[in-house]
């Protein structure tokens, strides 16, 4: 019995799978470029073949058309304009709200630089008082756009930020991304680990369990 599976083993067929074997093996091991872009292609085809899905009516679509450009103006929108946006869409009761928006920088308004500098000069000329410097928090805290915006995701049901990954080494803010989610919750697909994420919105009232907001 032994003598047969040695003589079978020696066949061209068990050499061919075993070859194809080894080299399967060494593409997962390996994930070369034109693997995973030919991977993305069988992803491609899968969703052509499968066709467009009917979402429920139990998910309401809000997207940002070309009339709401014209109604508004171009993106990107202020932080202010959209946190007016995501309050009004919240007091129609969503039982959660997903956002497929980066806010991967802060936005300094107009204002801000206006205080800041007025900041600057002020501790310059060594005119700072504990009261002017509190009424410069207070106005500060005002006109932060993305503070408010940070409120308004953290008020009222679930909210869902998105967030991207980067294969590009390294750490981001201040976390490595397998101590974040896990290598096995960051893989992009079967060829490509990205080590790196992107957070979002860095104003802290939003920041829940991990670094966004849990639902």
């Amino acid at each position: 019995m032994i003598r047969r599976l040695f003589t079978l083993s020696q066949t061209f067929a068990c050499r061919w799978v075993a070859a194809v074997t080894l080299v399967v093996g060494a593409l997962l091991l390996w994930r070369p470029t034109p693997t995973e872009f030919m991977e993305l292609k069988f992803y491609d085809l899968k969703f052509r073949y499968r066709g467009p899905l009917t979402p429920g009516p139990e998910i309401a679509i809000v997207g940002i058309d070309d009339a709401s450009l014209q109604a508004v103006g171009r993106w990107p929108w202020s932080r202010e304009d959209q946190a007016r946006l995501f309050s009004r869409i919240k007091e129609a009761g969503p039982r959660v709200l997903a956002l497929d928006i980066i806010f991967a920088e802060r936005e300094e308004s107009a204002a801000v630089r206006t205080l800041a500098n007025l900041r600057r000069e002020i501790a310059r000329r060594g005119k700072a008082t504990p009261e002017l410097m509190a009424l410069l928090d207070q106005e500060e805290r005002r006109v932060d756009v993305d503070r408010r915006l940070a409120e308004v995701v953290g008020q009222g049901p679930p909210t869902i930020l998105g967030f991207f990954l980067r294969e590009i080494g390294g750490t981001a803010g201040g976390l490595k991304a397998e101590q974040l989610l896990g290598e096995s919750y960051i893989r992009a697909s079967s060829f490509t680990w990205c080590v790196c994420w992107k957070p979002n919105l860095p104003a802290s009232p939003c920041w829940g369990p991990g670094r966004w907001r849990s639902t």
